[in-house]
């Protein structure tokens, strides 16, 4: 759909969809900070090209001769990436019945153990390795769901595991809002949810609300139509414990505790710490929250600003003043900016393997409890 040389420049877009403002704006600030030279594909910021190239192949849907504007032309590899794993979800699915079956749905019980708590954090950190812009849309790649029996193996490639202060989070009776901002459908996507049945149900927590892209986004990020037909495909593809946690998880949005939102803040190429200034609103929304689980590599580069950081710059620091509520971050490392480590713990996992940063073999769970808060907006 795109079909420019390497070096052609962005122009600005000129049809009038929501933002279209701030995508130029952003255009026109990167030219001036290259001396009056427009961006390009190979030769600026990766992160406004990438934005920038998922942007345009929407505008082109929105502007085909017959309407596609609903169109995902990612979709069959998302599904094809779910059937992938079904196998996986269903030894999933039982463990987490029988957790979560074995207390009356609305239980004041606080049954929540760290254990229990830490084997789903796990299972949704490692579920972010499922991520088809990484595997150039191969579901062979893309599709390594990690069972629950694989969890204690992997513990040492998580190189920070801050996991004893989320547990801090969740546990605590005040704690009844959770908020998750989606990475990839499929697998992970049911990896977050399974976490959240566990928090709901076992916790304190009496509200969820999961961030989805308003567009197809980087191939496999999660949009409320996959999130939907995540629970269509659980409930008739699996068996029987699979349509039994299909009308669970919808019993929680019919009875408006769980909630799917979109904002046009997700598919901007902006970074977190301009959310204030540019989407206070959703900044405000987020604040609401007693902790924001943020998922995977996309998310964890805007949180970072894709910023050549020293690997032992600490988390908040690298959050640059973004900060609604406590935060977290779950993430399998495919991208090469990575904070919080200790001295000399990137240079040993280099030992250990040369492509570290971009494999998904290294993971990241990091919280933040700073909190900032503003009031202006440019996203009315």
């Amino acid at each position: 759909m795109i079909r420019r040389p390497p070096r052609s420049t962005l122009f600005p877009y000129t049809t009038l969809f929501r933002s279209v403002e701030i995508w130029n704006r952003c255009i026109a600030e990167e030219t001036a900070r290259n001396s009056g030279v427009p961006p390009a594909w190979f030769t600026s910021a990766w992160l406004l090209v990438e934005c920038y190239m998922y942007r345009r192949i929407q505008e082109a849907l929105e502007l085909s001769l017959c309407p596609m504007k609903s169109f995902d032309p990612f979709f069959n590899q998302k599904k094809d990436s779910f059937f992938a794993s079904l196998g996986t979800i269903g030894i999933v699915a039982n463990r987490l019945l029988a957790k979560v079956e074995a207390e009356p749905k609305g239980s004041e019980l606080r049954a929540l153990d760290f254990d229990t708590f830490h084997s789903f954090l796990q299972l949704d950190l490692w579920g972010n390795k499922c991520d088809l812009s990484i595997s150039a849309g191969s579901t062979d790649r893309s599709s390594s769901a990690v069972p629950l029996s694989e969890l204690d193996s992997l513990r040492s490639n998580i190189l920070v595991d801050q996991s004893d202060l989320i547990w801090n989070v969740v546990h605590s009776e005040d704690t009844t809002r959770v908020d998750f901002v989606l990475d990839n459908a499929g697998f992970e996507l049911f990896s977050d949810l399974c976490l959240a049945d566990i928090l709901s149900s076992l916790g304190s927590v009496r509200n969820v609300h999961f961030h989805a892209k308003q567009m197809p986004w980087f191939v496999s990020d999660t949009t409320p139509a996959d999130f939907e037909w995540l629970l269509k495909a659980i409930e008739h593809e699996g068996g029987e414990l699979e349509s039994r946690l299909a009308a669970r998880w919808r019993s929680y949005l019919d009875e408006g505790q769980w909630h799917l939102h979109v904002h046009p803040y997700w598919t901007l190429p902006n970074d977190y710490s301009q959310m204030k200034q540019l989407a206070s609103d959703l900044y405000n929304e987020l604040g609401e929250s007693h902790l924001v689980i943020f998922k995977g590599d996309l998310n964890y580069r805007k949180l970072t600003g894709d910023l050549e950081w020293d690997y032992t710059v600490p988390f908040t620091t690298a959050l640059r003043g973004f900060g609604p509520a406590p935060l977290c971050t779950l993430r399998t490392i495919k991208a090469d900016v990575v904070v919080g480590l200790q001295h000399g713990q990137a240079q040993a996992t280099r030992q250990l393997q040369e492509n570290w940063m971009t494999s998904g073999d290294f993971a990241l769970i990091q919280f933040s409890k700073n909190i900032f808060s503003d009031e202006k907006t440019d996203l009315d």
